[in-house]
């Protein structure tokens, strides 16, 4: 059995926006561009201190954004589990996944679930951008046609065969 890699989008942008903005703006302070009409020599260098703390607020979104950007995408399927390196540090093991199944949201419509037994996903040290876009404590490790290439039928169909047949194997 060949490992093979499902296509994934890129997590980060979220939080390369918002760091962004806040850097932006922080530095429109911190210039005077943004300032008070009619303020004094005081009320400019109060503005500049300001903008610097926007600019230093801003660091970690954009840190984590970048960070994101750069981390390789796309969930990796081996014959011993899988690994999306901008969810997890290390491989979550076939035999640890309970389920897949889907959910329909509002706003990001199908949704399919990976429900992982709790301990192997602690060991494969889930990311913090996974707490934030991904994971779901009660369903799982989720993904939308945000996150993934294609349909999200196609991904779940293509996990759900690999994962049989590495199952198969094993036992």
């Amino acid at each position: 059995m060949e490992t093979k890699i499902l296509p994934t989008k890129k997590l980060g942008t979220a939080e390369l926006m918002f760091g962004l903005t806040i850097f932006v703006l922080g530095l429109l302070l911190a210039l005077n561009i943004i300032a008070l009409r009619g303020a004094s020599r005081s009320d400019a260098e109060i503005m500049t201190v300001i903008g610097l703390v926007f600019m230093a607020i801003s660091m970690p979104p954009l840190l984590l954004g970048l960070r994101q950007k750069l981390r390789p995408a796309g969930m990796l399927l081996s014959p011993t589990g899988f690994h999306d390196r901008q969810v997890t540090k290390r491989e979550v093991p076939w035999s640890a996944l309970k389920e897949i199944r889907f959910d329909t949201h509002a706003k990001m419509g199908r949704i399919v679930f990976l429900k992982v037994d709790h301990p192997a996903f602690s060991q494969a040290g889930i990311r913090i951008s996974a707490w934030l876009a991904a994971y779901n404590k009660d369903k799982g490790l989720g993904y939308s046609g945000r996150s993934v290439e294609g349909t999200v039928d196609d991904f779940a169909h293509e996990l759900h065969a690999y994962a049989s047949q590495a199952l198969g194997q094993t036992r």
